[in-house]
């Protein structure tokens, strides 16, 4: 493992012997936080592009070919200078890659994507700046945006497929509802995708018979040429109104699923069948208080909220169900006793589900504004399986719960932390700074 440090050390040990700028292009999963120990010495000039902010994934999506590098290393390929292929490859990921940000920071400070950035960069080129493949293929349109009624498949197109030279492939990719990444460790590489194929006069069609979760998918679109030149994406959408959102099944206590403590972005739920209910757990610490909400509500969704804990208690007087249909709910609610608490969803009409009954759901507590992701695996040192349900609590009282898979997200303030991990009466103490 290469340390940001011991990068830094090389650099610095080149830079102090030769003359001229470095370019550092780093793509990889957190790669962002390498920016405040790659500063320059005095004097000298270092263009810093990292694919990733300090806590988000890289996308290396359809075999690599939709990743920020490929893009970078295409447009620099073709004779742009290091700002415009930065930005081109930016712009270009931006679409399935909705949770990666590149960066770039050439004005030596270390803090990314600064409005004094890219001085340095623009003008510059990497080798000799000649032009040695043609332009990238472009696409005219697509297919408007779908609505789907409990069907699971639907036809996308586009028109107006051109190129310099010829077409190889043309492909979607489709990013779920409610599709968050759970490891900014680890790389996204595995968003479904499928073909599109030619139907003469520069269209092309495919269908896909996956879109069975209710929520809206996003597709891009994208055409390669024989030269490998990757067009910029088409996108649509197409939205399920009918059938169970992503975190199904989760109709009990015992198949709760965990919801990460002021993570910005809500999970989308709905009720799909009559009697649905929506579960989730969290770990909650005593004398903190906790804000339940559930908001963008839909039509024919009157939520009702109920919280309990690990005996199966209701710890609320009574449901909180202060609202109609269509608006929100909020529970403001100060944690009793350290455990995992079980928090309850469900239609205050059992009979109502289906179309227009979505809503997005959160917990969290008040917390500053610099904030980051602390995240990891809890494993099991003999077998190396990730250990579900493990209970990770800081010396700064965040908490979390792991995931089926053993990693785990935790939302806190940058600084230091000790970290204590509990399995079944287990426990281990971990320190860390970030």
């Amino acid at each position: 493992t290469l340390s940001a440090t011991t990068l830094d050390n090389w650099l610095d040990s080149l830079q102090n012997n030769i003359p001229g700028k470095v370019i550092v292009i780093y793509d990889g999963c957190q790669s962002g936080s390498f920016l405040p120990f790659l500063i320059p010495p005095s004097g000298k000039n270092r263009i810093l592009i990292t694919s990733s902010g300090e806590n988000q994934p890289a996308y290396f999506l359809s075999e690599g070919d939709i990743c920020f590098s490929r893009y970078f290393w295409k447009q620099a390929l073709n004779g742009a200078d290091v700002w415009e292929a930065f930005i081109q490859a930016k712009q270009a990921i931006s679409f399935s890659c909705k949770e990666q940000t590149p960066t770039i920071d050439d004005n030596g400070n270390g803090i990314g994507n600064e409005k004094e950035d890219g001085h340095l960069a623009k003008g510059y080129t990497i080798g000799v700046g000649i032009m040695l493949a043609g332009d990238a293929p472009l696409i005219g349109s697509i297919s408007p945006e779908q609505t789907l009624s409990g069907e699971s498949s639907a036809t996308i197109w586009v028109d107006g497929v051109t190129t310099t030279s010829s077409i190889e492939r043309v492909w979607a990719v489709i990013t779920p509802p409610g599709f968050t990444p759970n490891d900014p460790s680890n790389p996204v590489t595995d968003l479904p995708s499928f073909d599109l194929t030619p139907k003469g006069n520069s269209r092309y069609e495919g269908t896909y018979n996956g879109f069975s979760a209710s929520g809206t998918y996003e597709i891009e679109v994208y055409a390669q040429d024989e030269e490998g030149n990757i067009s910029l994406p088409k996108e649509t959408k197409v939205t399920q109104t009918v059938g169970g959102d992503s975190y199904e099944g989760d109709n009990n206590l015992t198949q709760a699923k965990v919801i990460v403590i002021n993570y910005e972005t809500p999970q989308y739920r709905n009720f799909h069948v009559a009697g649905d209910q929506d579960w989730v757990k969290f770990y909650g610490l005593s004398g903190k208080i906790y804000q339940i909400e559930v908001k963008d509500v839909e039509s024919r969704c009157d939520p009702v909220l109920d919280l309990f804990n690990g005996q199966g208690q209701s710890v609320l007087s009574a449901p909180v169900d202060d609202y109609s249909a269509g608006e929100g709910e909020k529970l403001s609610w100060q944690c009793e006793g350290d455990g995992i608490y079980y928090l309850k969803v469900y239609n205050f009409d059992s009979g109502v589900f289906g179309d227009l009954t979505g809503y997005d759901l959160s917990v969290s507590f008040p917390v500053g504004a610099d904030t980051g992701i602390i995240t990891g695996k809890i494993t099991n040192a003999t077998s190396g399986q990730g250990i579900a349900d493990a209970i990770i609590i800081s010396d700064a009282e965040d908490s979390a719960i792991s995931f089926s898979g053993g990693h785990y997200l935790m939302v806190a303030q940058i600084g230091q932390y000790t970290l204590s991990v509990s399995k079944a009466g287990i426990y281990l103490l971990l320190s860390l700074e970030f």
